[in-house]
Formats: C-alpha cells, structure tokens, sequence
C-alpha cells in the first residue's frame, strides 16, 4: 500500500511539474506581458561568444537607432484582420518609389534589429522604411506572440495598405528571425503584386521547428512532453497551432525572389534552417552565409558581404513588372484623372490614376481595368457574356444540342405516332376484308 501511494505520489509529481515547466515555456515564449528583450543576444551570459559579440557591435547599432529618431517619421496605424491596432513608423525619402517594410523578431523592436542597417537603406538605397511594430510588441495590440502564424497576415495587411495608397511603388518585405519567418510565410497571405522581393535575414523553418530547438539546445529539455504541452496551452489561450503554417511549406508554393541571410555561428535560430528554407523556395532565390556571425547580427559583422549582396538583390527585382487586370466601377472621370473602384481581401478600395488614352466609357460602368506598375494602361468596357466571341461560341454550341434533342424527342414521338397508325391501318384493312367476305 506504501509502495502504491508512493508511486502515485511521484505520478502526481512528476504530472504537476510537467504541467508547470510546460506552462512557464508557453508564457516565456508566446504571452506578451512578460518583457521586452531591447537585444536578444542580452538573454546570454555576459561571458558568452553571442553577449561578447554584441557589445562590440553595439556602438553602430545605437547610432542608427539615434539616426532614426531624430528623422522626420510619422505614424501609422492599421487594423489587423481579427481586430487589433497595428502600428509602425514611416520614413519616406524624397522621389522615391520603392519601400521597405522592417519585421521585427521575437520580444524585440524594429531600431533592436535594424539599427545596423537602417541608415544604410535610406541613404544608400533611396528606401522609403516603413518600421512595424509586430502584434503583441510595442505600441500594437495583442497579448499573444504566434511566431508568425498571424503575423503574417499582419505583414500582408500592411503591404496592401502601403499599396493602396502608392499603387506604382514596389514594395520589399524584410524581416529578421521571427520577423524573418513571418515574411516567409506572408505569400499564403495574399500579397499584393507590389511586392517584388523577400529578405529573409536568420528565419527559422516552423514555429514548431524552433520551440524544439531552443527547448532542446538551450533549456536542455526534452521536446516531448514540454514542448507538446506547450503546444496545446497555445491551442487554448492563444487560439493558434504551431504546426499551422511554415516557411518552408509557404516557399515551395511561392514564386517570389528571396534572399537568405544567415550567421554561420548562430545557435539562436541555427544555420541549418535557412538552409532548409532555401532549398525549399521555388522562386529565384539567393543564400548568403555570413562566417563568424551569431545571431541577427550577420549585417555588422560583414557588412560590405551582406549590403553587397541585399543592393544587388534590391536593384536586380526593382524593374519587376507588376501587370494585374481586375474588374472595377468607374467612380468619376476629371479631365485626365480616372477614379475606379474595386474589391479585395480587405473591402473596396477605390484608387485614382491618369487615364489612359481613347477610353470610352461613363461613371457608373463596370469595366475591366488592366495596372502595370500602377498605372492603368487600359479600360475595356465589360459587355454582356453573349456579346462576346467565348459567349457566341457557347450559345451556338448550346443551341446546336438543344436542336438535335428536340430533333431526337420529335422522331421518337413520331416514330409511336407512325407505328400506332401502321397498326390502326392494318385492323381496318382486316376488318374490311372480313366484312367483305362475310356479305358475299
């Protein structure tokens, strides 16, 4: 009897402490009210190669965060798909029509992990920088981190909002670790076609990929059952799956330019899983490794390497044709404007460009409206289906199978009707026979 206490004592134990480290790896990782981590590479000891190298990187990452503030950015503010406030930092530079948008990583900030490289995309490359702040960080709303589950939605939100308001700019989508991840993932998000490119600096391959890693390598406990537990807190409280979405899966489906940042030393986020991202990617894609980095901090250790490599990136996909048709509803014509409306993911959104020449049409019609890089290059008038050669070929083909049918249900009434008066000629015949018979 002691022995079976005993056992159902350590049981109990052993449930309950399952159930608590799993609880406290779920809040560390996904609940938002817990800290702000202003550089990840704090989390390691102060004698550590990671916390070793940050500190010597740290004085340029502090003068680009200085640069940013002290330029003349302004707010913006967006609402996500399930109701929450997004918010983000817009830059613009004079005359230029290509944007960045800055993904954050995990318990990070935008000026954290690209106060390196900031400076650098707006004097050097002529960006606009639209600097977000992630769902659950910062100014944004949300009390869950879903390491990109929803954030990719997010990040598609905010492309289509840039969009709508500057159809002709392309648009490149940056993001480092989870940010990173959450950029691989946005093109299951529905994209606009501005977007002409994906950097993708340290992202790991799935939530689920990384929860096992960092449980395994840094906490030194067992993926299962912790991590599993983990999972299923998520499931519960934030209303989300690890297993929902991946980078890698997203990539094999994506037809996107990408290009892959990584640190060869990174035991954060390892090497490994670029790698894997990379080999998955369908899309024209590019892997740059770069030697002795840990982690998110490739862009400072070489940095002629990797801002060699991100200009040519940005330069070479700049002149990317953005072509799309869609129908719409003239709103108003005004001398050589045209103002159109019509429907996407989010609503209807109405957008006013310089018309094309020799166009005919009047406010009210429903038109196709053919956009190249953000100009309408042409408005053709939607006729009705039977005015068009498809729809004269149909009807034709239509009116063809009817005919015959009718044909067929005329022989075959027909053919009784025939049949019946064979047989009602053949009685009387007899019948006249007979009664002529009988009279002689």
């Amino acid at each position: 009897m002691k022995m079976k206490r005993a056992i159902l004592g350590a049981a109990a134990a052993l449930s309950a402490g399952t159930l608590c480290i799993s609880a406290a790896i779920y809040r560390f990782g996904v609940s938002k009210n817990l800290y702000v981590i202003p550089r990840l590479q704090s989390l390691f000891p102060d004698n550590s190669p990671e916390r070793q190298q940050d500190l010597s990187v740290r004085p340029a990452f502090e003068a680009g965060r200085d640069w940013f503030r002290a330029q003349p950015y302004v707010q913006e503010r967006i609402i996500s798909f399930d109701g929450l406030p997004l918010y983000a930092s817009y830059l613009a530079y004079a005359g230029s029509k290509k944007t960045v948008i800055l993904c954050h990583g995990w318990r990070g900030y935008g000026l954290g992990d690209f106060g390196g490289i900031i400076c650098w995309l707006y004097d050097e490359m002529h960006l606009n920088i639209l600097l977000i702040d992630e769902r659950s960080h910062g100014r944004s709303g949300g009390k869950h981190i879903t390491y990109g589950i929803k954030e990719r939605f997010d990040i598609a939100s905010w492309a289509r909002h840039y969009a709508n308001m500057h159809p002709n700019y392309k648009i490149y989508l940056y993001g480092v670790s989870m940010g990173a991840a959450s950029v691989l993932m946005s093109p299951s998000a529905d994209l606009p076609k501005n977007v002409c490119g994906l950097i993708a600096d340290c992202g790991f391959t799935s939530p689920d990929d990384i929860f096992r890693h960092v449980a395994k390598e840094m906490m030194h406990l067992p993926p299962f059952p912790f991590v599993d537990m983990a999972e299923l807190y998520a499931r519960i409280f934030a209303r989300f799956d690890f297993s929902e979405c991946s980078a890698r899966r997203t990539l094999s489906h994506c037809t996107l330019p990408v290009i892959f940042f990584h640190g060869t030393l990174d035991n954060f986020v390892p090497t490994y899983m670029s790698k894997l991202n990379y080999a998955a990617a369908k899309g024209e894609k590019q892997l740059v490794l770069i030697d002795g980095a840990y982690h998110a901090l490739s862009c400072y250790i070489d940095f002629e390497k990797y801002t060699n490599a991100l200009k040519a990136f940005i330069e070479r996909h700049y002149e990317r044709i953005m072509k799309e048709t869609y129908k719409a509803k003239i709103i108003s014509i005004s001398g050589d404007m045209l103002t159109y409306e019509y429907a996407d993911a989010n609503g209807f959104v109405q957008i006013s460009s310089p018309a094309p020449s020799g166009i005919d049409v009047s406010v009210g019609d429903t038109v196709w409206i053919t956009v190249e890089n953000g100009v309408v290059i042409s408005v053709v008038k939607r006729r009705g289906f039977l005015s068009t050669p498809f729809g004269i070929w149909v009807f034709g083909f239509l009116f063809l199978i009817v005919f015959l049918l009718v044909l067929w249900l005329v022989w075959r009434i027909l053919k009784k009707v025939v049949f019946a008066l064979m047989w009602v000629f053949v009685i009387a015949a007899a019948a006249v026979f007979i009664f002529t018979r009988l009279k002689r």
